[in-house]
């Protein structure tokens, strides 16, 4: 699953198995993108609305659920689903102003914010409930976090200036994009206790956004001589 832009401009999020590819576009928005998905295709994402702001959604079978956030919430995201159902995001609340990520379990919000964060966004989370989030601190820096149900744990890569964790599966091992000192953008790995950074050999800014339980990892680069950016696959 991922998105794509037509010749218009719109995005549209995607589906594709077995070759077919099938549109994912939630009727109550003007544009959308998909984030993740689990093992029964419970696809969940975003659409914008006509000022720009995104709105959480799940779908599943045709039906588009709406993923709102707590009720404070203006906008939302839907960034991860697991195959419990429970959903990770975040969401802009009304009260502070500022981004909180949450999870979502048996239609319950939990609103989750790693000590020191001044925003904090949605990312991935895996069947034992691990979630994986980036935030921002004080001083601007983005850093990350992996959340156990009980506290927080630091998985910021080492070297990078911002680390953005993207995925995790169900053995923990995580997929980010880092950016570097110099600003270029990395692909990167938190396998166990050892983490790798990796470009693809065709081009650069690379993105590491997804990784299953087979360890395929999906992502992003710029293909040299180019500036759009490309998916790739591969195996860690």
């Amino acid at each position: 699953m991922g998105s794509y832009v037509d010749t218009t401009g719109t995005e549209h999020g995607l589906m594709i198995s077995g070759g077919k590819v099938t549109n994912i576009d939630d009727p109550s928005g003007v544009s959308t993108i998909c984030f993740a998905i689990n093992s029964t295709n419970h696809i969940v994402g975003d659409y914008f609305d006509t000022s720009g702001n995104p709105h959480g959604f799940e779908y599943s079978a045709g039906k588009f659920t709406d993923i709102p956030g707590p009720s404070e919430a203006l906008s939302s995201d839907a960034s991860g689903i697991n195959d419990a159902g429970e959903i990770a995001g975040d969401f802009f609340s009304s009260t502070d102003r500022t981004h909180h990520g949450f999870v979502l379990k048996a239609g319950k919000y939990k609103q989750l914010d790693p000590p020191g964060s001044t925003n904090t966004f949605g990312g991935g989370l895996n069947t034992a409930g691990l979630v994986a989030f980036f935030w921002v601190d004080a001083k601007g820096y983005v850093q990350s976090s992996l959340y156990n149900g009980k506290k927080f744990t630091s998985i910021d890569v080492p070297g990078a200036a911002s680390t953005y964790a993207q995925a995790v599966n169900t053995a923990g091992d995580i997929v980010f994009f880092v950016f570097d000192p110099y600003g270029v953008e990395h692909a990167a790995l938190k396998k166990g206790n050892a983490y790798f950074i990796f470009d693809d050999p065709k081009g650069s800014q690379a993105a590491a956004t997804g990784i299953n339980d087979s360890n395929l990892i999906v992502g992003f680069y710029t293909p040299t001589g180019t500036k759009l950016a490309q998916p790739f696959k591969g195996t860690e």
